[in-house]
């Protein structure tokens, strides 16, 4: 049964977790066309950067536990990776519930849900020119005030 009070605190719980993690929120609940896009935000690539940076870091102080080529092989990748990284236009679909009596919120977002999700991330990039920024499509699903953010939930 649809809960508008548990709906408002998921999307304004999600809003805040997605800034604490360096999301820059441009639209809640944006309506376009026949679409309607819970949270549309960006991730600078500055935050991605660094999370690649902390990632080099981490594999540096496990070197020990691997052979030198697989660190290397695994260094590379994460130096290259971070030379590709640019803003992302993150939207994001948010699924809150009271309890899991009736499963978890992110297996509400359907295949029709998500093809009007990317139907309407179509209308927005259009509007706001905007098409040759990469998009991800994400998931925040919360149960009783716990977020699970799932990245790339899907693809269009």
């Amino acid at each position: 049964m649809f809960n508008a009070k548990t709906w408002l605190v998921g999307e304004h719980d999600a809003c805040e977790y997605l800034k604490k993690q360096g999301y820059e929120i441009l639209e809640k609940n944006c309506k376009i066309g026949h679409s309607e896009l819970d949270v549309v935000c960006k991730l600078p690539q500055i935050v991605q950067k660094n999370k690649i940076r902390n990632a080099i870091k981490d594999l540096k102080s496990i070197k020990k536990t691997m052979n030198n080529s697989e660190f290397v092989l695994k260094k590379n990748m994460l130096k290259n990776e971070l030379k590709k990284v640019e803003d992302v236009l993150v939207v994001v679909e948010v699924k809150s519930r009271s309890s899991k009596k009736f499963g978890e919120p992110y297996e509400a977002v359907t295949s029709e849900k998500i093809h009007n999700i990317v139907r309407g991330t179509n209308a927005y990039l259009a509007k706001n020119h905007l098409e040759n920024m990469p998009v991800r499509f994400d998931v925040i699903s919360i149960v009783d005030g716990d977020i699970e953010h799932i990245e790339g939930a899907f693809e269009s």
